[in-house]
């Protein structure tokens, strides 16, 4: 659907995010998985097609859980074109956490990679 030209803030907070293993809640356990995790594919109907998302550390998903009384509830992302998808899985494999939560080093690489 696209960023309203926040594209740099976004790609910085998705590097910030994958610093952290998302929490997810299954049968309402807490459950901590592998950032960028879980990859599967979700139809977006007509427009935009299927496309790949993986685990994401939410907020909604603390949120859902407690507030909502949701047993079980996970948060993903994904965007478009898949090569940012690939770009973000090789970031969370090889970068240590302290690299990825480095908030002005993050702003610095997105900025960076928007031409790509």
């Amino acid at each position: 659907a696209g960023t309203g030209g926040a594209g740099p803030t976004i790609v910085s907070a998705t590097f910030l995010l994958l610093a952290e293993p998302p929490l997810n809640y299954k049968d309402g356990r807490a459950v901590r998985a592998e950032a960028w995790g879980n990859r599967r594919k979700v139809d977006f109907g007509t427009g935009v097609g299927e496309q790949a998302v993986h685990l994401l550390d939410e907020p909604e998903v603390y949120t859902c859980h407690e507030y909502l009384q949701i047993p079980s509830v996970s948060s993903s992302f994904g965007t478009a074109p898949d090569v940012w998808n690939w770009m973000f899985a090789a970031c969370a494999k090889v970068l240590p956490a302290e690299i990825l939560a480095n908030r002005s080093l993050m702003q610095n690489v997105a900025v960076f990679s928007m031409p790509i």
